[in-house]
């Protein structure tokens, strides 16, 4: 349904378990603008890493090794990115964890990092910062 005024964003917490269908749900009269991006087939490329990556905008899934040591997937600026996903998970045992940057906050946090195998974390950019969707896992 068309809206006549341009919404505006909700920035409320997600829940640590809502499912991606939900949250657009729950959410969908206060984000309409969400929901043709993601009613979308989710697109994007994905990448195998074993060390500091940087992610681009055509990148929708990176699957962090850190078997060979700890290291950082940094997130661009979520103004350069409006609306962009981004699933990052950590493939890895061990003591090494990933971390995920960016010059943007994830809900206010500074850097978030995946500390146990398969701890995964969805992104959305509110064109202002990074939002924490979904998480799965131990995602401090």
């Amino acid at each position: 349904m068309p809206h006549s005024t341009k919404p505006q964003w909700d920035y409320q917490t997600v829940s640590a378990g809502m499912e991606l269908s939900e949250y657009i749900r729950y959410h969908n009269r206060r984000l309409p603008q969400l929901t043709p991006v993601v009613n979308a087939p989710l697109q994007g490329n994905r990448h195998d890493v074993t060390a500091a990556y940087e992610v681009l905008r055509d990148d929708f899934l990176v699957l962090a090794d850190a078997t060979g040591g700890a290291f950082t997937v940094t997130l661009p600026a979520a103004n350069t990115m409006p609306r962009q996903i981004k699933v990052i998970k950590r493939m890895n045992s061990g003591a090494n964890a990933i971390v995920v940057d960016s010059t943007s906050t994830f809900d206010g946090a500074t850097s978030l990092s995946l500390d146990d195998q398969y701890a995964t974390v969805m992104l959305i950019s509110d064109a202002s910062n990074w939002l924490i969707l979904s998480t799965r896992g131990t995602v401090t």
